[in-house]
């Protein structure tokens, strides 16, 4: 059976790389027909780790360590490098195994002893076996796998190095998303949860390293997990927001909800703006097609100067002015926006205010109007809806569907609107986020933040597939039930103090 190569590039864990292949498009269709593929991967990714035994042992190394404020101290999870190569063959359509050899460095040095130096390195060979969800242009692994690992620990507390070793086990979890993007690249995800298993450290003589705690059990370990609370946060925001920026049941609501009943902090305006590039990548890459007509239809009528009577040019146009209502209100209003709107009560009024007007849309729209047939009339109505959805809780993809309902276009064709109507604003929305915030931003973890906007984009180009698709057949009434029921239980918590309105 012939094989199929593939090369990936990942630059970091959860960035995104290229993929390069004669046909990306018709190998992937014909990976899926096939039960038999080579691939290759090299890189190099980062990942939090936490070393408890690692931090006590050098608590007690420095001394005046207690003394310090806790923010110049040891974080829990401290962040490493990582470059990999691996080979991954295909078993059957839904099994694959990969071969991974992983080199691990990390640092536990701390601005305060700058003569001090801590680091460690290992070599980890893991044997991975996956599970393979294929799709049309792209594909799901899950992998569980384990292998031997080989640490060096090097110690120089005040000059003098010392180094020691231990030999151990890791197992490892295993996620990758490969997405198809065009005729040659493709979109590469990987994230892992890693969890090492390592006896006690040892200098070349066969000593064991204690830390001077003085307890019989003071020895030192590697045993790490890997992987840190703040990417794992990371996660879930992207995720909330690719899947609930277009399905109509609020993105900002279910980012103020799930963080506050995980005892999280709300991760601010700011931060849902910036994520949203996320969000507008994936629908650049889903509507590309789309633009393009809408462009070259705009610049041939600069040349015909028949601008509303070129369907492509007039939608092209719509969008523009569709956008001015929301960039206006958006700036006049911030303030508001990102304080009192986010409460928790004016979300909830919010989401079940906009559920029962969707379903008075449903039931009284004609649903007859295809994207060609939105009129000047349509597009000026529609902007202004979008403006609404400057109020948290409302879903700008809800109040624009709505309104497209109004104006008598079918489900699917109101969905596509909303969606192409949302790019300039969902960038005008982060651009001007990314400048205005540019201070508070430089304080957040800028690679939870990376890693927020990949899986928000990731997520978001199967949320656009499945809400048009879904519209074709189907009606918003799951939706309307859905931002009902949630818009009541966020009151009742409220009323039992579970949640906390701001």
């Amino acid at each position: 059976m012939k094989k199929k190569l593939y090369i990936f590039l990942l630059f970091t864990v959860f960035a995104s790389s290229a993929s390069f292949a004669e046909d990306s498009t018709r190998a992937f269709q014909r990976q899926n027909k096939k039960n038999s593929y080579t691939s290759f991967a090299f890189g190099m990714g980062v990942s939090y780790g936490n070393n408890p035994s690692l931090n006590t042992f050098i608590s007690y190394e420095l001394d005046g360590y207690n003394n310090l404020y806790d923010k110049d101290k040891l974080s829990e999870f401290k962040t490493g490098i990582e470059f990999f190569l691996s080979a991954e063959r295909q078993l059957k359509k839904n099994f694959s195994l990969k071969a991974d050899y992983s080199f691990f460095l990390k640092s536990n040095n701390l601005n305060s002893y700058p003569n001090a130096d801590f680091t460690y390195q290992s070599h980890q060979i893991l044997l991975v076996a996956s599970y393979i969800f294929p799709m049309e242009y792209a594909f799901i692994k899950i992998g569980l796998g384990a292998g031997p690992l080989f640490s060096v620990f090097t110690s120089k507390p005040q000059g003098f190095e010392c180094k020691y070793y231990s030999t151990g086990i890791g197992t490892k979890l295993d996620g990758t998303v490969n997405l198809q993007i065009s005729r040659s690249v493709g979109g590469y995800l990987n994230a892992f949860i890693f969890k090492s298993f390592q006896p006690d450290l040892k200098d070349s003589n066969g000593a064991v390293l204690l830390n001077k705690s003085g307890k019989p059990d003071g020895t030192v370990n590697l045993s790490t997990l890997s992987i840190g609370q703040k990417i794992i946060e990371a996660i879930v925001y992207g995720a909330i927001q690719g899947l609930t920026e277009f399905i109509p049941i609020s993105s900002t609501a279910h980012i103020r909800v799930v963080p506050a009943l995980l005892g999280w902090d709300d991760p601010g305006a700011a931060f849902t703006a910036v994520i949203q590039i996320g969000t507008l990548i994936a629908t650049l890459i889903y509507f590309k097609n789309d633009i393009v007509d809408l462009l070259t239809g705009f610049l041939q009528a600069l040349k015909t100067r028949k601008f509303f009577s070129e369907p492509h040019s007039r939608l092209f146009i719509l969008i523009v002015i569709g956008t001015i209502p929301i960039s206006v209100f958006g700036v006049t209003l911030k303030k508001y926006i990102e304080g009192d709107a986010r409460g928790l009560y004016a979300i909830s009024a919010a989401l079940i205010g906009l559920a029962i007007i969707l379903f008075i849309a449903e039931k009284i729209s004609s649903k007859k109007k295809d994207l060609n047939s939105i009129s000047v009339r349509d597009g000026i109505i529609i902007g202004f809806a979008q403006a609404v959805a400057l109020l948290p809780g409302s879903s700008r993809s809800g109040v624009t569907i709505t309104a497209g309902l109004f104006c008598g276009l079918k489900r699917e064709t109101a969905a596509r609107y909303s969606f192409l109507l949302s790019i300039p604003a969902v960038a005008l929305s982060g651009l001007y986020e990314l400048y205005s915030e540019r201070q508070a931003l430089l304080n957040e973890n800028t690679f939870s933040l990376m890693v927020a906007t990949v899986v928000s984009g990731i997520v978001g180009y199967f949320a656009i597939a499945f809400l048009i698709t879904y519209l074709k057949t189907r009606s918003n009434l799951l939706f309307i039930i859905y931002r009902i029921a949630l818009g009541i239980i966020i009151l009742i918590l409220l009323s039992k103090g579970i949640l906390h309105n701001i």
